[in-house]
């Protein structure tokens, strides 16, 4: 009877095993997950946690979204790493840099504390300050920037809205600063709907430019610097998102009539989401099943932003709001699902 027994208490020390084995690999996975999210809520420099974020089995795309919008003021910062390969190295490309006053106190150390070291590109939608301000830090802090597309505005559009929006002499300055620190800097137009420019793809990944105005454009009309958006698409292991810049009405009208390519599963809401932006119409083309806005508590919940958040309440789109949900991470692989770190997973929005 003893010589029985022997299988059966192996049998089972290898089930006691592999339990266990289970059992850390969850824990540990757990950590790594955790970890993360930490991360993305403490923007530090410490030093010891540049460099710590790696990327998981099969990510090759990462967007994040830091929640500069943490006064009243509303602006916008994206930035999409794109995995080189099988390494833990990434191609880093800005979209938008936040103002001046948000990115002098948190940007530097938020790149850092997700290990970024370097900024590949940048594009900036439209040259109004709330996405153009951050480049002064970025450059008076020598963070190194290969390369910056930014449209050079009209200057009796741009300064009719000294001192809130666009300040033309501002804008020259800033762009002499970056050709003397031998930073590319160049203009990026394309009118044509029935076109698209490919501004980066690998193997997984593929951003294309769909449209972005000269400074003057009959056929959209009196124009204000908000026309000028660059209105960008990238595609991500079968996802699509649809950066949209400060996207108005009027150029929305027109890319709702012209433009065949716009349907999108993520859409970065334009114009942080208040009045005067993108027409319901627009949106009904794009159809997106989650929006991310770039906006302030106080703005979110303002009569000026009542129409998008009806709008995405009433076809249940999944919005995250940067004031309320903070720092955003959305991973994507290969063969899986997006994963979503969010600082804050479940705020109360806009109720008293």
């Amino acid at each position: 009877m003893i010589r029985h027994k022997k299988p059966l208490f192996i049998f089972f020390a290898f089930l006691l095993l592999f339990g266990a084995a289970f059992a850390i690999q969850k824990y540990l996975y757990k950590s790594n997950r955790d970890n993360t999210i930490i991360l993305s809520q403490d923007a530090t420099t410490d030093a010891t946690k540049v460099n710590q974020i790696t990327y998981a089995h099969q990510e090759n795309f990462r967007l994040l979204i830091p929640n500069f919008n943490y006064t009243d003021k509303q602006e916008d910062i994206h930035v999409l790493q794109f995995r080189k390969g099988n390494s833990q190295e990434s191609y880093n490309v800005m979209i938008d840099a936040a103002f001046t006053d948000q990115a002098n106190e948190k940007l530097i150390s938020w790149l850092k504390s997700r290990g970024i070291s370097q900024i590949d590109e940048i594009f900036i939608t439209h040259p109004h300050q709330d996405h153009y301000g951050g480049l002064w830090a970025l450059i008076n802090n020598n963070f190194p920037v290969k390369k910056i597309w930014m449209n050079i505005p009209n200057k009796e559009i741009c300064d009719k809205e000294i001192p809130w929006g666009c300040n033309y002499k501002e804008i020259v300055d800033l762009t002499n600063l970056i050709k003397s620190k031998g930073i590319i800097l160049e203009s990026l137009i394309l009118e044509d709907v029935n076109q698209k420019k490919i501004l980066f793809q690998d193997a997984h990944n593929k951003l294309e430019l769909l449209y972005a105005s000269s400074p003057i454009n009959p056929s959209l009309g009196p124009m204000d610097i908000n026309d000028l958006s660059m209105i960008m698409k990238l595609t991500t292991n079968g996802f699509s998102y649809l950066f949209t810049g400060d996207l108005n009405k009027p150029l929305s009208e027109y890319l709702a009539l012209n433009e065949l390519d716009l349907s999108s599963d993520f859409l970065k809401a334009p114009h942080h989401g208040t009045e005067g932006v993108a027409t319901n119409e627009f949106l009904d083309k794009v159809g997106a099943s989650y929006a991310i806005v770039p906006s302030p508590q106080k703005l979110w919940c303002s009569d000026r932003s009542k129409r998008y958040r009806e709008y995405f309440s009433d076809h249940k789109t999944k919005t995250f709001i940067s004031g309320f949900h903070g720092d955003i991470i959305i991973h994507h692989f290969e063969n899986h699902k997006p994963i979503f770190d969010v600082q804050n997973p479940n705020p109360s929005i806009c109720k008293q």
